[in-house]
């Protein structure tokens, strides 16, 4: 029998040195305990690259119920109604087929108890451009030269189980293409026994890539690369060399068999412009950065420790729900244990690695909104941009001091190293992240009860006082006066933004001082968010461009190291 088609489914940020960084999502994923269901699935993709277009088959088993319920693409990585990329919609076994009246990603197939299904339906690229935008980087990208496909994006898969066994093949990839995946990579996949949030957190490219290979204990790493970049491959290359084996050390795991880093170009708006983004997928880092002389190496450098430290702290270390009221551990923690681990992996000097933990101080010491309780943080997050960096410089601060209570309360014996591969082995056995799995695992270290210092300074939001960093650990902070970052101005998007009008400009701000005033347009930037780096505007003022360029700060005494750290 054949039912169809589904009617009706076919469905810019400049500025420099700009990430999103997402946290490790794994939809679906089974718990320890969810009773096991496993099923047999089969695909078969076929890409016309010259039309933006792949046709996928997936067969399996229906239920013996007589309906199956098919997840198709829908909400990731800040994207939405993914299923508008899905047209020409066949069910082949079925005596009828709809959409969840409530949830249209949710294909329902009406069907005899227990009988072969075959799901067909064709993916279309929306990305007019050869290259992604911004904003675009996660979309299945379907050109002419290559394949760029997030399974969340394209991948059907049957709703109800834990686990799925099968095959995955790919057919009439050109000849001279390169393919890889997250999973493994050949053409014709055979798997046994995958999680069913795997399955579509994964990562499959195609076309002119370059890939390269090195392991880490006998394990291989696969890195590729498309686009010409202002540094040589080998950097690229270089730097996981020396990253990945810091950070599976510090983890004392070496259990990751296969794992894959993907690097393509983002469109760059224009020469004022900068951006990089990643996510971390499983197995797999999937990263993007515009190419041009604004590239920095440096930037790029910290985002891949940072999001390949995500395969364990938000990865394998999942949050409890909701996961957002846990972001100052997931990313917080995350950021604290990247730094530590570029500084031994020789990546960072000490020089720099301190001057981060003055960064991180002044930065969340100088904005009120910092102070806010973390109740906030489940929907400001997704809301404000203001409340993004939040949980990250808190989180930080947060781990840095208990990581000093620890160091200073049992002379050096235990640190928060310690207390991180104990989550982890807790994590492996089913527990998920919360506030008492953490404080659970500290306290037996720590002659102080630590839940009081969790409830303020992190429920409650408040700073962490310069007396309560000098008693309790042995890093010497003091008040000094320093520059902050500060724009100086406000706008009617709430901050930085292309075509946004500037509503107030600072009296005696740098930003003052240059000559911006209310009502002029922004059409480019240039922001590092440093105060000691220039920025520069180009603004448009009675229909004539004018360019500003000053330092983006402002004076004011916050805690600081004040001697080096010696740990």
């Amino acid at each position: 029998m054949h039912a169809g088609p589904v009617p009706g489914e076919t469905c810019q940020i400049i500025m420099k040195w700009y990430w999103f960084l997402l946290p490790c999502l794994v939809m679906g994923q089974a718990t320890a305990q969810q009773a096991k269901k496993t099923t047999a699935l089969h695909y078969v993709f076929v890409p016309e690259p010259a039309k933006g277009e792949l046709a996928a088959t997936l067969s399996f088993t229906g239920n013996k119920d007589g309906l199956t319920t098919v997840q198709l693409p829908n909400a990731w990585g800040g994207l939405t109604a993914l299923y508008r990329n899905l047209g020409n919609i066949y069910v082949t076994g079925a005596d009828s087929i709809a959409r969840n009246p409530s949830d249209s990603s949710l294909l329902l197939i009406y069907h005899p108890p227990a009988v072969p299904l075959t799901v067909q339906y064709v993916l279309r690229n929306n990305v007019p451009d050869s290259l992604p935008a911004q904003g675009q980087a996660y979309m299945p990208l379907i050109k002419p030269q290559y394949l760029h496909l997030i399974g969340y994006t394209f991948m059907a898969y049957p709703d109800g189980y834990t686990h799925f066994n099968g095959t995955i093949e790919w057919r009439s990839i050109p000849e001279n293409w390169r393919f890889t995946s997250s999973m493994s990579p050949y053409r014709m996949q055979h798997f046994k026994n995958v999680a069913s949030g795997e399955l579509p957190n994964s990562l499959w490219i195609a076309g002119d890539y370059r890939l390269y290979a090195f392991s880490v204990r006998k394990k291989p790493v696969q890195v590729a690369l498309r686009g010409q970049w202002p540094f040589a491959d080998s950097t690229i290359v270089n730097l996981l060399q020396q990253t990945i084996p810091v950070q599976r050390r510090f983890w004392k795991d070496f259990a990751i068999d296969r794992f894959t880093v993907s690097l393509i170009p983002l469109l760059t708006p224009d020469v004022y412009s900068s951006s990089l983004k990643g996510t971390a997928l499983h197995h797999c880092f999937a990263s993007f950065a515009t190419n041009n002389a604004h590239t920095s190496l440096e930037l790029m450098q910290y985002i891949y420790n940072h999001e390949l430290m995500h395969h364990w702290i938000g990865g394998i270390i999942k949050n409890e729900s909701p996961e957002e009221l846990y972001y100052w551990f997931s990313e917080g923690f995350t950021d604290y244990f990247t730094w530590q681990n570029m500084l031994q992996g020789g990546l960072i000097t000490r020089e720099q690695y301190e001057r981060n933990i003055d960064s991180v101080l002044a930065l969340h010491y100088s904005n009120q909104l910092n102070a806010s309780p973390n109740a906030l943080i489940k929907t400001k997050f997704w809301e404000d941009p203001l409340f993004q960096k939040l949980p990250y410089h808190r989180g930080f601060l947060f781990a840095w001091y208990l990581d000093g209570c620890l160091q200073q309360q049992t002379r050096g014996r235990h640190t928060l190293k310690a207390v991180m591969v104990r989550l982890l082995r807790q994590a492996k056995k089913g527990a998920r992240f919360s506030e008492k799995l953490l404080l659970d695992a500290v306290q037996p270290y720590l002659v102080d009860d630590v839940t009081p210092a969790y409830r303020e300074y992190i429920e409650a939001g408040k700073f962490i006082p310069l007396e309560a960093w000098q008693q309790n650990t042995p890093y010497p902070l003091a008040l000094r006066e320093v520059p902050v970052f500060s724009i100086g101005f406000t706008t009617d998007k709430g901050g930085l933004d292309v075509n946004a009008k500037v509503t107030a400009v600072t009296e005696g701000s740098n930003a003052a001082l240059a000559g911006l005033r209310p009502g002029d347009i922004i059409k480019g930037y240039s922001f590092a968010y440093n105060p000691h780096q220039e920025a520069s505007l180009v603004i448009l003022r009675n229909n004539q461009r004018i360019d500003l360029k000053y330092y983006p700060a402002h004076k004011m005494m916050l805690p600081q190291l004040n001697g080096r750290l010696h740990q």
